[in-house]
């Protein structure tokens, strides 16, 4: 028995532990290669009595071995609230003394940092639950109240069994950790009935001391994570489990080699890996099919990773379960770990005919994220990013739970498909998210900088909130707060990034970690709800007038009379676009030959259905050109002598009439007064209204002859952004869409201010060329819905209620940056 207790508590005692001072716990972790038991005796205020007992149990001397494990380390205090006779007990029946320090002592690494928020938890009620098995066999809960903190700190340590309390955590180590408890777990702490007894065995650990079960409920998923010998296996099942659900999930094994071992060793590893099989609800899932093939049953199957096993499985719900047990048996049926997993009521099913399916607006590049609906079995429904089946994790008949590809970032398409048929398309923006810092370990009071960079926001509309998280609270101090909520706004992104910078400060020695997470708005499920079938597009009441000195383009689409819409049983409502200011954040021309610039604001309008087809091309009102130094135009730039726009030049926002006088040299002040680009009906039916509000930069030449090429080239993209514009989806908002237009011959001298498309010419601001030399016009273009519009006209962006902030960035050459400011408005019926 001696030999058995030696091989096992050899991987005790040999724990590198740094420690934290908390509560009036001295540091005692020093040097980092003591035992725990060497460690403990550093502190015999507090850990006297237990230190006693380890030694009385032969244990002391077993200090060699490198398992990781974790020791729940009652304290005096602890110790005195048991009867006298109790612990006298202990010290004279050796193996009802190792079966108690069996029951401090689990297998495995447990920090609550990372079991729990650091603040309080997140859950309904405000409990958060976890479990782990004891070394003894018992399986202890863990919940995180948010009645029990850290005096001075946000910090909420768990209970465990509703009883005890950890009072001082996180004591940790390369391998191990300490939690300071002041409650003996005791045999008769545990209810009879829960676990294995103690006392009546040998008091030695299962035949496999390492391997540990853990529960965490997350991002749409219930995982379980068993940690073994050879590697760990993760089941993910939906969160939101009901009695009577059929349901599907994953099982991942995955090989964690060491680097001393050899590639043989590896895969003896994953062989062992291959003969396990995991149980839910009593259902045995192999992890080997009996001729020896892999089961691999997931529409989008692994990384292909070696060393991993991935696969996909479905299991029934008893219709009178409260609770499920997930069990790991090895390949002789011999248990290695086990954890309950609870079960809601039966729910309510979901009628076909009443369905609709909600989409996120927003994602994070390789995390989870769910998608609600009628999902019905394995196999029944996909989920689509960007045109790909994300891959599959979990689903219940109400959600499926999918990853967000890591290859992807920026504004993309969700579609779900049901039985092979698609039945719900709407926007996604998926972000990715780099975090750096100038020094990964910090001594106490020393200090670094934290930058994170946030990708996948060009063409931003609507703010964006991310949740920024320290996961060391005790290790160091973040500024601004452990748990902060950055919102970012429109005016805040750099083309596709958002950055900013934190201070960490060391508290303790140690490592750290910090996380960003993507806050999903509040009214993704309004917006976002995308519901199956596929409705005609809205004809808008009333079409804007033409710009003057615009050519026609009436070959490609009509333009015809205004139209009642074609629903009028369908919810409706009328809405105003309307050009409130522009700014000036660049010249376009760099200060070659002319050094300001003159521009013209001249709309284009969509009006698309659902297919695609633009049903009816209309033209928003066009502004006189402004900044220019010809008399009959409005001078409103701060050059010299004559006027034209300068970089900080424009006319800002302001509550009505709009008119804004604009400062320059010589004659009187310059106005422009508001002006509509769009009036007209939004009906609910999934219709949408594109506007590609036109910046024209003109120099003194001609520039009438010139815009032809322009716009036949526009009319052959038209198709192609009408698309683009219904995929955007419920949202609205803004998008770049890039129609690639064939370069022609160079510019001439004379007309400094174009770029070639087909022959030189005027250009809308917003060209920018490709990798391939191409030249791209990449307008920002206003999508409206009956939803959106409602949304956006109540948005604050920063400039106001309902006024959206859309830019164009110049080719680099150039150099031109333009904001428009275009306020969205209900109107009257």
């Amino acid at each position: 028995m001696m030999n058995r207790s030696r091989q096992f508590l050899s991987a005790v005692f040999i724990l590198a532990l740094l420690s934290t001072s908390v509560l009036g716990f001295r540091p005692i972790f020093h040097p980092p290669t003591i035992s725990i038991l060497d460690a403990l005796r550093n502190d015999p205020d507090n850990f006297s009595v237990l230190i006693g007992l380890i030694r009385e149990s032969g244990l002391d001397e077993l200090t060699k071995g490198g398992e990781a494990y974790t020791l729940l380390a009652p304290t005096n205090e602890a110790f005195a609230k048991l009867p006298a006779a109790s612990v006298a007990s202990f010290s004279k029946d050796k193996k009802k003394l190792r079966g108690l320090l069996f029951n401090h002592l689990f297998p495995g690494k447990v920090l609550f940092k990372d079991m729990f928020e650091p603040e309080a938890p997140a859950n309904e009620g405000n409990l958060s639950t976890k479990s782990a098995r004891t070394s003894g066999g018992r399986l202890a809960f863990f919940q995180c109240n948010e009645h029990h903190a850290m005096p001075g700190s946000k910090q909420h340590l768990p209970v465990i069994d509703g009883k005890a309390k950890v009072i001082a955590s996180d004591f940790e180590g390369s391998t191990a950790a300490i939690q300071v408890i002041d409650t003996v777990l005791s045999p008769e702490y545990f209810e009879p009935g829960k676990g294995s007894s103690t006392g009546d065995s040998d008091n030695v650990p299962p035949k496999r001391a390492s391997e540990n079960s853990r529960t965490e409920t997350a991002l749409g998923l219930n995982t379980t994570t068993f940690d073994t010998l050879v590697g760990t296996v993760t089941v993910n099942l939906p969160d939101d489990l009901s009695a009577g659900d059929m349901i599907s999930g994953t099982v991942i094994a995955e090989v964690k080699p060491k680097s001393s071992e050899a590639p043989a060793d590896q895969a003896k590893a994953l062989d062992e890996l291959n003969g396990y099989v995991i149980e839910v609800a009593d259902q045995s899932s192999p992890m080997k099919k009996p001729e020896g093939n892999l089961i691999d049953f997931c529409k989008t199957p692994g990384e292909g990773n070696k060393n991993m096993i991935d696969f996909c499985k479905s299991w029934s719900i008893p219709l009178t379960a409260s609770s499920i047990p997930v069990v790991l048996k090895d390949k002789t049926g011999a248990i290695i770990g086990r954890t309950e997993v609870p079960v809601n009521p039966q729910a309510f099913p979901v009628k076909v005919q009443d369905t609709k399916y909600s989409t996120p607006m927003l994602g994070q590049a390789g995390k989870p994220f769910s998608v609600q609906g009628n999902m019905g079995t394995l196999g029944d429904t996909a989920v689509k990013i960007g045109g790909k089946a994300a891959k599959f994790l979990a689903s219940s008949p109400r959600k499926m739970t999918v990853v967000s590809p890591r290859d992807l970032k920026g504004i993309t398409d969700i579609e779900v498909e049901h039985n092979g048929k698609s039945v719900a398309k709407c926007t996604y923006r998926n972000i990715s998210v780099k975090l750096s810092a100038g020094k990964l370990n910090l001594t106490k009071g020393e200090v670094t900088d934290l930058s994170v960079t946030i990708a996948g926001l060009m063409s931003l509309l609507t703010p964006v909130s991310v949740k920024l998280t320290n996961g060391s609270p005790s290790t160091v101090s973040m500024s601004g707060g452990d748990s902060q909520v950055l919102v970012i706004n429109p005016a805040d992104v750099n083309d596709d990034y958002y950055s900013t910078k934190r201070t960490l400060t060391g508290i303790h020695a140690g490592a750290f970690t910090v996380s960003v997470a993507p806050v999903d708005p509040s009214y993704a499920n309004i917006l976002n709800n995308c519901s199956p079938g596929v409705q005609p597009l809205p004809i808008p009441t009333k079409p804007a007038p033409s710009p003057p000195n615009t050519p026609a383009d009436n070959a490609d689409v009509p333009q015809g009379n205004p139209q009642p819409p074609p629903h009028p049983d369908r919810p409706q409502s009328n809405y105003r676009v309307t050009l409130n200011g522009f700014r000036v954040n660049n010249v376009t021309n760099r200060g070659a030959f002319q050094l300001a610039d003159e521009v013209t604001f001249s709309p284009d309008i969509l009006s698309i259905e659902p297919s695609g087809r633009v049903r009816v091309r209309l033209s928003g009102g066009s502004t006189h050109t402004i900044g220019s130094t010809v008399r009959a135009r409005v001078r409103g730039g701060t050059s010299l002598p004559n006027g034209g726009l300068l970089n900080g030049d424009g006319f800002p926002t302001q509550d009505r009439p709009w008119q804004r006088t604009v400062p320059y040299s010589t004659g009187s002040p310059g106005t422009i007064p508001p002006t509509v680009y769009f009036e007209g009906t939004l009906v609910d039916d999934g219709s949408a209204v594109a506007i590609i509000p036109n910046i024209w930069s003109v120099d003194a030449h001609s520039d009438l002859d010139l815009v032809g090429s322009y716009i036949r080239e526009m009319r052959r993209a038209r198709p192609g952004i009408a698309r683009a514009a219904l995929n955007i989806g419920r949202n609205g908002g803004a998008m770049e869409l890039a129609t690639f237009l064939k370069p022609g011959a160079s510019m001439g001298i004379g007309n400094t201010m174009s770029l070639a498309i087909g022959v030189p010419q005027d250009r809308p601001v917003g060209m920018s060329p490709t990798s391939d030399g191409r030249f791209g016009f990449i307008p920002q273009v206003l999508v409206l819905t009956y939803g959106s519009a409602a949304y956006l006209s109540r948005a604050d962006f920063g400039f106001g209620p309902g006024i959206v902030p859309v830019r164009y960035v110049d080719h680099p050459s150039f150099g031109g940056d333009y904001t428009l400011f275009l306020q969205v408005e209900p109107m009257s019926p």
